[in-house]
């Protein structure tokens, strides 16, 4: 299994990851591969292993600290379009494992995500247009 998880194709990576998420149960689970694997250059790896950290662990405070940095990345003032995926699974998966930090987040993520009159990407067109006319 460690073969796949440091293979160069990311889609072996990827399904060595899937597979070894298997086995993330009881005292015996091996953490290491999921935590390495947030700094994958494959956001589809990086993105297994966001969404990963929020299952049961033993070191649920590294887990913790690591979803609150990764969330914490999408920059407020960042013009769209901007990487918004890591930062986002990353928020999901801390909202389940640390309610109150991902709600600390929220605000800074709230106007990243929408427009200057805080309306979202959808409404964009119509909203933001009509004010700055």
């Amino acid at each position: 299994m460690s073969a796949g998880l440091t293979d160069s194709d990311y889609l072996v990576r990827y399904e060595a990851l899937r597979i070894h998420a298997r086995s993330l149960v009881g005292a015996l689970a091996d953490w290491a591969p999921v935590f390495a694997a947030v700094g994958d250059a494959s956001p589809h790896v990086a993105l297994m292993a966001i969404d990963l950290l929020w299952g049961p662990q033993p070191d649920r405070a590294r887990a913790i600290g690591i979803l609150e940095r990764e969330a914490a990345a999408l920059p407020a003032d960042a013009p769209a379009p901007v990487d918004w995926h890591r930062a986002a699974h990353a928020l999901v998966s801390l909202a389940r494992v640390a309610p109150d930090k991902a709600a600390a987040l929220l605000p800074a993520s709230r106007r990243a995500l929408t427009g200057p009159c805080a309306c979202t990407r959808r409404e964009r067109l119509s909203c933001c247009a009509t004010q700055t006319a």
